[in-house]
């Protein structure tokens, strides 16, 4: 699947998920839900808003900024006081590499990295499994950052 065809499912599932902002609303106000802070880390385009946008219709999380540099990440989450990072990592060792110098620094609970054109998210976290799920839409990006945190349930792998 190409992104010209995984960005807009990933796009219309967004519209989707707001409908359930309204009782994410209620949640929050009534005290019951934690905010997770969450930087991004570089992302393309069309992609990084999506993104921005899955974030920013869940009152559980709040978007603390962007790190433009790779190099900077670590030291970006530490200044923010970010609790998870969201990539897009092309190869798997690279991802690897960014999550083990994450948890060595303690700089964050989780990475959800973004992979193949925006169809693929994974969550690597220093205490539990890694999980994938292949067809990424705003409702599983959204299980990834809550297992992330470490406040949600690890969600269902899924394999094409």
């Amino acid at each position: 699947m190409t992104v010209d065809r995984a960005l807009p499912d990933l796009a219309h599932s967004v519209h989707c998920s707001t409908r359930r902002l309204s009782r994410s609303c209620r949640d929050l106000s009534s005290g019951s839900v934690s905010i997770t802070r969450v930087l991004l880390g570089s992302l393309p385009g069309l992609l990084g808003d999506i993104v921005r946008l899955v974030i920013g219709t869940d009152p559980e999380f709040e978007l603390v900024g962007d790190a433009i540099e790779t190099s900077d990440l670590v030291d970006r989450m530490a200044a923010l006081d970010a609790e998870v990072l969201v990539v897009v990592v092309p190869e798997a060792r690279d991802l690897e590499r960014l999550a083990s110098t994450v948890f060595r620094r303690r700089a964050a609970k989780g990475v959800v990295a973004i992979r193949e054109g925006g169809r693929v998210g994974e969550c690597h976290r220093a205490d539990a499994p890694a999980v994938r799920i292949s067809g990424l839409s705003a409702d599983s990006l959204l299980a990834l950052l809550r297992y992330a945190a470490g406040t949600g349930r690890r969600p269902r792998a899924t394999d094409d």
